[in-house]
């Protein structure tokens, strides 16, 4: 109500008290901004507004009885006087068109509604319910229907509250003004573009809370959405960043003046996703963007992990590998089992993705499909499960009752034991880029040999093209650079904790630097390596900075450090497991471990001592060169993309 306020005073000399601004909530509730209006508002001009300028409507007809009593009680404490409210409507605000609704008004309501109808207003304000449009589907298909043929806004899986906005317009004389409260989603979310097409011209103000929580035991991402009656040049977009101080911090942020604005030229605001980035940020992503491709172009296909919709039976962990059968913890079973071996595949969920981070887990995915050498996964015969796989078998039979209950009984037949989704069940075998979901910074890994299998939607895949030129090494350089980052985070949405959403939405238009690979040199690449071993790594940068930036030696440096990285990261890994003690003796990470550490130094002593403390050492050296060498990465892509030292100072602030 206040930002209202102060946009009024502001932008048009007006204030909410002042006769003739004519202000509704057209989903009022419980009348909860309709009352706080009225307490704010100049106490000499509330009975003139109460009477005549204050609008509201409620379809259901418990908060409507619940409205009328808070704001007539609200009138009553300012004035001290009783008067029933004759402002609010028993209407659904979305139908006031339909006929058939009209019909069932009484004829006070009907009066109400057409002097509504009638009246300009030059106030919309007020906080839309968000419903997903699934939801509703379930219990008002019809309703659902009425919406997508009677408005523009629907787009995909949209969410209700962008029906609230385009009506919000339409009620809105071409003078006034626009204020809700709303999911900031709409920016950047597909099923926002409807909204955006619409309101992209007449925006005024956007603050973006981010993920900051405003409303207390509810996690939702809100911003404050101002609209102008009709088009205007220009906006002004305010991001509000991570506050400790919960909304008592952000209270006070609103209230600085200083706080600074990007002003947005509201042409550049169309159905595309908006990225708000001041003058000097909108440079460097339209140099970047004139020199690459679309990351979604480069690769075959972006892809979800699989859904097995019953994990505690299919998700195993790993406890002992013995020959052609494997031990595995069951949390169905609630205990460990012995399985074959065979349809067992290493599963990487989200928690397990860091940038160039060596894969080490634990997880197990029980596969019953057999891979066709064409493509495509046939699920596994009964004949053939009982002739070759008996052990796997009895385990699935003893949740064959879970397995067929799925989903209200869905899965209650011959092919009880299929997975809950069959996308993409022959994709996790070739090369592909992995990408955690939830992420405070892009982390890609890369399985060049398709060993393992990526979970639900908690790892995206990238498949890679078999006839592309472009290494999945460089491929995973470049998307792991501080440059790409930024990139991605002005893209995407924000979740609690600083978190943000690597979805194909946001990862497929990632730009990827053109490469001319018309000239290699096999020489350089080898001298430009040679130098990074021996530690020269500013002399490395000055080397390889001197070919041209769409250089094919840039692409082979980069794919050769990533590699570099990829490989210092896993030492790291079995190294630090070695000093927690989780390595068994004789177990596939010990082995590797004991390798690792003779190639650095020779032939080990027995005292478990000593050898730990050179695993230390060589966990600290190897820390030290990923530092070096992910800082490298970074100047070189700086180059590759063309920046200048302010543009890399703007990226790096």
């Amino acid at each position: 109500v206040k930002s209202v306020e102060y946009i009024l005073q502001k932008e048009f000399g007006r204030s909410l008290s002042d006769e003739n601004v004519h202000i509704i909530d057209p989903f009022v509730g419980t009348g909860n901004f309709i009352v706080h209006i009225m307490r704010e508002m100049q106490k000499t001009k509330l009975p003139q507004k109460y009477a005549n300028e204050l609008h509201c409507n409620e379809v259901m007809l418990l908060p409507y009885y619940i409205a009328s009593m808070n704001i007539e009680h609200a009138f009553y404490e300012a004035t001290g006087e009783y008067k029933p409210f004759e402002g609010i409507c028993f209407v659904d605000t979305f139908g006031l068109s339909k006929i058939e609704q009209v019909k069932l008004f009484s004829r006070e309501n009907t009066k109400r509604v057409q002097k509504q109808v009638n009246t300009p207003i030059f106030v919309v304000i007020g906080n839309p319910p968000y419903i997903r449009i699934q939801e509703l589907r379930k219990e008002h298909p019809d309703e659902v229907d009425y919406y997508n043929n009677t408005y523009q806004t629907p787009t995909g899986a949209y969410d209700i509250y962008i029906l609230f906005v385009e009506k919000g317009i339409s009620l809105l004389h071409d003078t006034g003004c626009l204020g809700y409260i709303l999911p900031n989603k709409f920016t950047k979310l597909d099923s926002g573009k409807g909204l955006r097409r619409l309101i992209g011209s007449r925006m005024r103000l956007l603050i973006d809370f981010g993920d900051n929580q405003i409303f207390a035991g509810q996690t939702t991402y809100t911003g404050l959405l101002f609209l102008d009656g009709r088009p205007r040049e220009k906006g002004q977009y305010r991001k509000i960043p991570t506050l400790e101080g919960g909304s008592d911090g952000i209270a006070k942020l609103l209230t600085d003046t200083s706080f600074p604005a990007i002003v947005t030229e509201n042409a550049r605001l169309t159905k595309e996703p908006w990225a708000f980035a001041d003058e000097a940020g909108t440079r460097i992503r339209e140099k970047m963007d004139a020199v690459s491709v679309p990351l979604g172009s480069v690769v075959e296909q972006i892809f979800q992990g699989l859904i097995t919709s019953a994990d505690p039976v299919y998700i195993l962990t790993l406890r002992e590998r013995a020959g052609e059968y494997t031990k595995a913890y069951s949390k169905a079973s609630g205990k460990e089992i012995m399985l074959e071996a065979a349809l067992l595949k290493p599963l990487v969920s989200g928690e397990d993705v860091s940038r160039y981070g060596a894969v080490l887990t634990d997880k197990l995915l029980l596969f019953p499909y057999r891979l066709s050498p064409g493509g495509g996964a046939t699920l596994i015969e009964e004949d053939e499960f009982t002739s070759i796989y008996p052990k796997t078998w009895a385990y699935l039979k003893e949740h064959e009752g879970l397995l067929r209950r799925r989903e209200r009984g869905l899965f209650d037949d011959g092919s009880w034991y299929r997975f809950g989704r069959t996308q993409n069940l022959d994709k996790h075998e070739r090369p592909k880029l992995g990408v955690a979901r939830l992420t405070e910074r892009l982390a890609f890994i890369y399985d060049g040999k398709g060993e393992f299998y990526f979970d639900n939607v908690d790892v995206n895949g990238l498949l890679l093209k078999t006839d592309s030129p472009y290494s999945g090494w460089y491929l995973m350089a470049v998307l792991n650079s501080t440059l790409i980052d930024r990139h991605f985070k002005e893209e995407s949405v924000p979740f609690r904790g600083n978190f943000y959403s690597a979805n194909k939405q946001f990862i497929s238009p990632l730009p990827v630097r053109k490469i001319n690979f018309s000239a290699r040199s096999n020489t350089t690449l080898e001298t430009l390596i040679t130098l990074v071993r021996e530690g020269a790594y500013s002399e490395a940068a000055r080397e390889a900075k001197l070919f041209p930036s769409d250089s094919a030696v840039i692409h082979d440096f980069l794919a050769a450090l990533a590699m570099s990285i990829a490989r210092k990261k896993q030492t790291i890994s079995l190294l630090t497991l070695f000093c927690d003690g989780a390595l068994e003796a004789g177990s596939h990470g010990k082995i590797e471990m004991l390798k690792i550490l003779r190639e650095e130094v020779g032939p080990l002593p027995d005292d478990p001592v000593i050898q730990k403390e050179m695993a230390i050492r060589i966990i600290s050296q190897e820390n030290a060169s990923v530092k070096e060498t992910d800082a490298l990465i970074d100047s070189i892509v700086y180059h590759l993309y063309g920046l200048t030292p302010e543009e890399i100072a703007i990226v790096e602030d």
